[in-house]
């Protein structure tokens, strides 16, 4: 089994994260600082399952700019048999706006997936440890 944690850094370098993936063609990806809307596209591309938890709505760097959820997730290529969300900072159920001035607002989570594996349950997660 592959796997690929990467920090993706939005959309920054999104053509060149579509390459690395292409070439390397992992089972599983374990991402941070995703925008929702790209996740989407990732899952199609490659065939993957997800699962999204949202950290903060951020502007995109590139295109329309356009204010949009981004977080951390799973993807894998094999269908999750369980998923998890443990929220270790969440202040209230408003997903906030974040710049880089107003990181004390990002909602902070570990998010973990199960899949199975030549018939064996195999458990991975993932997390961004934006607070300062």
């Amino acid at each position: 089994m592959k796997l690929i944690q990467l920090n993706i850094e939005h959309d920054r370098h999104l053509d060149r994260v579509l390459s690395f993936f292409e070439v390397e063609q992992p089972d599983v990806m374990c991402l941070q600082e995703v925008f929702e809307e790209d996740l989407h596209l990732l899952a199609e591309r490659f065939g993957m399952h997800t699962v999204f938890a949202p950290m903060t709505c951020t502007a995109r760097r590139t295109g329309d700019c356009a204010i949009l959820p981004e977080g951390i997730a799973l993807l894998s290529r094999t269908p999750f048999s369980a998923t998890t969300t443990r929220w270790y900072f969440k202040p209230d159920d408003t997903l906030p706006f974040c710049d880089d001035t107003q990181r004390d607002t990002v909602w902070q989570s570990l998010l973990t997936g199960t899949v199975e594996h030549n018939g064996v349950p195999v458990v991975f997660g993932t997390t961004h440890f934006y607070k300062s």
